[in-house]
């Protein structure tokens, strides 16, 4: 029943985005299924000022934590897994991880203050240590909890910020490059 509860938990999320880029009149592509859930790709913030994007990326997270409050009043026997699961989801996603929705939320905050170049250096930053301190939280948990879900999790996150933060580095060196030529 938790599975079923944490697959419908992802649905609610992404209902939130796609409902979100409908508000704002935005095209939203197709939705991709992987390991841990759905991802879409296929929104283009590159026309979106920062508040549309914080509002993009935090709607999913809204979405589950609406549910969490709803289903306090529901009168299902398992009404508080469904809470537990949409308050653990929410709170996961809003973490500023790169490339979680909070880890981008964190960008675009920092991109007030910041170019877009620092405050995406600063994110990794941010990002690794909260990877970091998780991974260590884990080791401790794994004494307790005997659980290697939140393992899988953990290496998952790793990939996920190691592909982006290559991604990000490339880049940057791509555009160091044009720098360059564009002076010769």
């Amino acid at each position: 029943m938790i599975y079923l509860i944490f697959f419908l938990s992802i649905i609610i999320h992404e209902l939130g985005h796609i409902i979100s880029c409908n508000i704002l009149h935005i095209k939203f592509g197709r939705v991709n299924f992987g390991i841990f859930g759905f991802s879409n790709r296929e929104v283009r913030f590159s026309n979106l000022n920062k508040s549309q994007k914080i509002f993009i990326l935090a709607s999913g997270s809204f979405f589950n934590f609406i549910l969490a409050i709803i289903s306090v009043k529901l009168p299902f026997s398992f009404n508080d897994k469904i809470c537990f699961t949409n308050l653990l989801l929410a709170m996961f996603n809003l973490l500023p991880i790169i490339p979680l929705d909070g880890g981008n939320i964190l960008i675009c905050i920092l991109n007030y203050k910041f170019s877009i170049k620092k405050s995406i250096k600063i994110s990794l930053i941010i990002s690794k240590i909260f990877l970091v301190i998780l991974s260590f939280a884990y080791c401790i948990l794994i004494l307790f909890l005997k659980n290697l879900f939140l393992l899988g999790i953990i290496v998952y996150l790793w990939y996920l910020y190691l592909k982006e933060e290559s991604k990000f580095e490339l880049y940057f060196r791509i555009e160091n490059k044009f720098k360059i030529l564009s002076k010769i």
